[in-house]
């Protein structure tokens, strides 16, 4: 019997194409807060969920929400313009603005879904073969350490990420020396991205939203811009880089991919209109 792997792909605006793959679960986040939802997709406003969080926590509402109304043997984490290179093959990298450090491709066509192996029958490959699969760390601008690039980041608080690391230290003592080695190295996990085996998935999101809510209780974000509200999902995307080192630390079998940004992902592309 097939394991089953459920990779939900973040959505919140309509028209954007997902392709046609069973591993793939669409799933529109910050449904409570959207003026519109998306047909065809799952909602994060259903069940146990906090969609009405998204404005903060961001895409992480849909791995809340996954965390607590799916049944699965793997979950992964994609966005609707961001998936896995599954292939064999190393592409060129872009840096441009926003897209930092990911394989480009013009739109996630059939051409280019074949280019990174994203099939069912090589997904499944990978994935089975492993307890986990991370996004390839990707140098940070200058060399700056992880904890100095948060800190130079426009939007963001240091006082924020002290706050999360002093729970860490002070909650998962076992957890806290895979935080310092990541910090301190000038290689980032990007993008709030992997897929795990049920087991670590669950122990993930029990720290990562534990974490958080810890710090929703300690910290004013009340004066805060749009932008800069959006810490949760900052936060989330340090911590998971933390867990993801956590896991190589203790010996956890796991693989790094390269990621991939499509520039268009519209369902009504020029050429077919």
């Amino acid at each position: 019997m097939s394991l089953n792997i459920k990779l939900f792909v973040s959505c919140h605006k309509p028209g954007v194409c997902v392709p046609s793959n069973p591993l793939l679960v669409p799933i529109q986040v910050g449904t409570h807060l959207a003026q519109k939802r998306l047909p065809m997709m799952l909602h994060d406003d259903e069940g146990d969920g906090i969609s009405e969080k998204n404005s903060s926590y961001c895409e992480l509402t849909g791995q809340y929400w996954a965390w607590k109304n799916v049944d699965a043997d793997y979950y992964g984490f994609f966005h609707y313009r961001r998936y896995f290179n599954f292939s064999d093959i190393e592409y060129p990298i872009h840096h441009e603005p926003f897209i930092f450090g990911e394989v480009v491709f013009d739109r996630n066509d059939e051409e280019s879904l074949r280019k990174i192996a994203f099939d069912e029958k090589s997904m499944r490959e990978v994935i089975e073969s492993h307890d986990f699969i991370a996004p390839v760390p990707i140098a940070t601008p200058d060399g700056a350490s992880v904890y100095e690039q948060y800190r130079l980041s426009s939007g963001q608080h240091i006082e924020d990420l002290d706050t999360v690391l002093s729970i860490v230290k002070d909650v998962y003592p076992e957890i806290w020396p895979s935080a310092l080695k990541y910090m301190s190295q000038i290689a980032l996990y990007a993008c709030n991205m992997f897929v795990m085996k049920r087991n670590l998935f669950e122990q993930y999101s029990n720290f990562l939203f534990d974490v958080l809510g810890r710090h929703e209780r300690l910290c004013d974000t009340s004066h805060y811009s749009a932008v800069e509200r959006r810490v949760s999902g900052y936060l989330g995307e340090r911590l998971c880089g933390v867990y993801l080192t956590y896991l190589y630390d203790c010996g956890y079998r796991g693989h790094d991919l390269q990621r991939v940004y499509f520039r268009d992902t519209s369902m009504m592309r020029p050429e077919v209109l």
